[in-house]
């Protein structure tokens, strides 16, 4: 959708367009893994792992998660309702990770679609900022989880 709103509307209205739907997807796929896998969730509760990705469910690795390029949205929503991470975490991150890379996608897409714009070209300069971000926020929770444990 990011490339047919990204086309036809601006950047803005692309953006608030695709945020606005991705959202509404996300908590539906986030409702509907949290009641289907209670039975699962149970099984595996008290594995490290299950309790490792349950502490680490913050804003800011949902965040990162969201606004990486190329990170599958559908693995973030699934996992999040199994994991029961908070909605208090995982709308804002939704929203804004969501809205900063599509904003990023549908900039690109637009001027790349518009005429007397389309020798610009779409290459590591547009995804390398979203894969920087992305990895400085994660440092940044593994840096705040390591003096926490000190």
């Amino acid at each position: 959708m990011v490339w047919i709103t990204a086309v036809l509307f601006t950047p803005v209205t692309s953006t608030a367009m695709i945020t606005a739907g991705t959202t509404l997807g996300a908590v539906s796929a986030y409702v509907f893994s949290k009641r289907l896998s209670e039975e699962w969730t149970h099984k595996i509760q008290n594995s490290h792992l299950y309790k490792l990705l349950y502490k680490e469910g913050n804003f800011f690795t949902l965040f990162a998660l969201r606004i990486m390029p190329g990170f599958p949205h559908s693995v973030i929503n699934y996992s999040s309702g199994i994991l029961k991470i908070k909605f208090i975490n995982f709308i804002p991150a939704t929203m804004f990770g969501t809205a900063v890379k599509t904003y990023i996608y549908s900039v690109m897409i637009y001027n790349t679609t518009t005429p007397g714009t389309l020798t610009r070209s779409i290459g590591v300069s547009t995804i390398f900022p979203l894969l920087l971000l992305s990895l400085l926020i994660l440092a940044g929770v593994v840096v705040k989880r390591y003096l926490d444990n000190k």
